[in-house]
C-alpha cells in the first residue's frame, strides 16, 4: 500500500486560513481562503472565510457573490436574494446577477418568471426551454389523505424502477440520481406528442438535446403536471439506461417536494408527503441529523466524503451499479490507494481496495470500489474526486429529504446476513463509470 500523496490544494486552503486568522482585517488574505475552500466545495469553510472578508469590508463584492452561490446550492433561496442584492450595490455585473435570479426561479418551479427573464437577458434558447410551461411547474397533487405510499417492487437489483403514466401512456423509468427531470427518447416523444421547445448542442458530437413539457405525470398516488423533460437521441438512451428494461430515466425533480425513503431488502419505495400533518412519517425515515447535499444548476447533487482519509467532494450517482465508488486517480492517490495492475475477469473497469468510505460524518459499508472516474471540467470551478452509488449503503435502507436536501442512511442493526450477495457478485447494468 503506497503512502497518501499530499493534497496540495487543501494544504493550500489551509495556509490561506491561518494567514486570514492572523491578519483580520487583511480582506485580500480572507478571500484567498474563500477561493480555495471554494474549489474544495467546503462550503463551511466558504462561508467562515467570506464571513471574515465582509467583516474587514461588507461590500467586498466577490464575498456577496461566493456567498450568494453558496446559498443556492443549497437550497437557501430567501438568503440567496439578499446577497445577490448586496452583491448588486456592490457592483456585481447586472447579466450575472439577472442570471442567478432566473435559475432560483426554475429551482422554485417558477418557469414562466424565468422564461421572461432569460428572454430579457437575451437567453432565448434558455427562455424558450421554460415559455410553454404555466406560471409554476412540477405542480403536485396527491390522491387521497394518505402520508405514505408504497411503490412495491420499486427497489430492484437493477436500480430503481418506477411504473408511471405519461400523459396517459404508460411508461418504465429508471431513477438516477444525475439527471434533473425525465429523459425520454426522441421517437418515443414523437409517439406520444410531446413537442420539442428548445434544443441544446451535446458537445462536439453534432447531435442535439431537445427539450420539452410532459403534461401529466402520475406515479402511484402522486400526479405531476408541467415536468421538464429532455428528450434524446436514440443512441444516447440506450447508452444511459444500458440493460435495463425500461423506457427513459426520471431524476430528483420530479421527487424534489417530497421524501423518497428506499427499502432494497423488501423491494420498496415510499414516497412520503411532505406536510405538516405527516410528520411522524417523515421523522420515522429520518432517524438523525441526516448528510446535507448542495444542489448544482446542472443537477448534480455533492456531498463531501472521503476515502479512507482524503477528503474530497463526490457526486450521488444512482447510475452507477457494480460498485460502491469510483474516484479519480488523484484522489485514489490521497487516499493511499495504488494503481490496480490487474483488471480481474470483470467487466468495466478495474477494482481497488478502499478501508472506508464516509459521506458528511456517516461511514458507510462501501466494500467495492472502481478505477477510472475521470474528473469533468464543472461549471462551478469546484472540484470533484469521484462519485458513489447506492451500493454504498451496504443493503441499509436510505431516504432523500428532497425539501430539505438531506440523505439519510438506517444504521446497521447487525452484521449482513451470510446470505447476501457477495460485492461484485452482481455485473453492473451501467457502466461504472458513465454518468448520465
Amino acid at each position: 500500500t503506497p503512502d497518501p500523496a499530499p493534497d496540495e490544494a487543501s494544504e493550500a486552503m489551509l495556509a490561506a486560513k491561518s494567514q486570514a486568522v492572523d491578519a483580520p482585517s487583511d480582506v485580500t488574505a480572507a478571500m484567498t481562503w474563500a477561493r480555495a475552500a471554494w474549489r474544495l466545495g467546503d462550503f463551511g469553510e466558504v462561508l467562515a472565510a467570506t464571513a471574515a472578508a465582509l467583516r474587514a469590508d461588507k461590500k467586498e463584492p466577490e464575498a456577496l457573490w461566493l456567498r450568494a452561490r453558496a446559498s443556492i446550492m443549497r437550497g437557501e433561496f430567501r438568503d440567496a436574494r439578499r446577497l445577490l442584492s448586496q452583491a448588486r450595490k456592490a457592483g456585481v455585473s447586472a447579466q450575472q446577477l439577472e442570471q442567478q435570479l432566473g435559475l432560483i426561479e426554475i429551482r422554485e418551479r417558477k418557469f414562466k418568471a424565468s422564461a421572461r427573464r432569460f428572454e430579457k437577458l437575451g437567453l432565448t434558447n434558455l427562455a424558450a426551454r421554460f415559455a410553454s410551461f404555466g406560471d409554476k411547474g412540477l405542480v403536485q397533487r396527491w390522491r387521497g389523505d394518505d402520508c405514505v405510499h408504497a411503490l412495491e417492487g420499486a427497489a430492484t437489483p437493477d436500480g430503481l424502477i418506477f411504473e408511471v403514466r405519461i400523459d396517459d401512456t404508460p411508461v418504465r423509468l429508471i431513477f438516477d440520481s444525475s439527471v434533473a427531470s425525465v429523459v425520454l427518447d426522441q421517437q418515443m416523444a414523437i409517439r406520444m406528442l410531446i413537442s420539442t421547445d428548445a434544443t441544446s448542442p451535446l458537445g462536439q458530437s453534432g447531435l442535439a438535446i431537445g427539450h420539452g413539457r410532459i403534461e401529466q405525470l402520475d406515479l402511484g398516488a402522486v400526479g405531476i403536471k408541467d415536468v421538464p423533460v429532455d428528450l434524446y437521441p436514440p443512441q444516447l438512451i440506450a447508452e444511459a439506461i444500458g440493460g435495463a428494461a425500461v423506457d427513459g430515466i426520471v431524476g430528483p425533480r420530479v421527487f424534489e417536494q417530497l421524501m423518497m425513503h428506499v427499502v432494497p431488502d423488501e423491494g420498496r419505495v415510499e414516497l412520503v408527503r411532505n406536510d405538516r400533518r405527516c410528520a411522524r412519517e417523515l421523522d420515522a425515515r429520518r432517524g438523525d441529523d441526516g448528510i446535507p447535499y448542495a444542489v448544482q444548476d446542472v443537477g448534480n447533487l455533492l456531498f463531501m466524503g472521503r476515502v479512507n482519509e482524503a477528503r474530497g467532494v463526490y457526486l450521488f450517482n444512482t447510475g452507477l451499479r457494480g460498485a460502491a465508488v469510483a474516484a479519480t486517480a488523484a484522489a485514489y492517490a490521497r487516499a493511499g490507494v495504488g494503481t490496480p495492475t490487474l483488471y480481474g475477469d470483470r467487466p468495466g473497469a478495474p477494482f481497488v481496495a478502499v478501508d472506508q468510505f464516509i459521506v458528511g460524518d456517516v461511514s458507510l459499508p462501501a466494500q467495492t470500489a472502481v478505477w477510472g472516474f475521470q474528473e469533468q471540467p464543472n461549471p462551478d470551478g469546484i472540484r470533484v474526486d469521484g462519485m458513489f452509488g447506492t451500493e454504498a449503503f451496504g443493503g441499509r435502507a436510505w431516504s432523500i429529504d428532497f425539501p430539505a436536501q438531506r440523505l439519510y442512511v438506517v444504521p446497521a442493526a447487525a452484521p449482513a446476513p451470510a446470505t447476501a450477495t457477495a460485492p461484485g457478485a452482481k455485473c453492473c447494468c451501467l457502466d461504472p463509470t458513465t454518468s448520465t
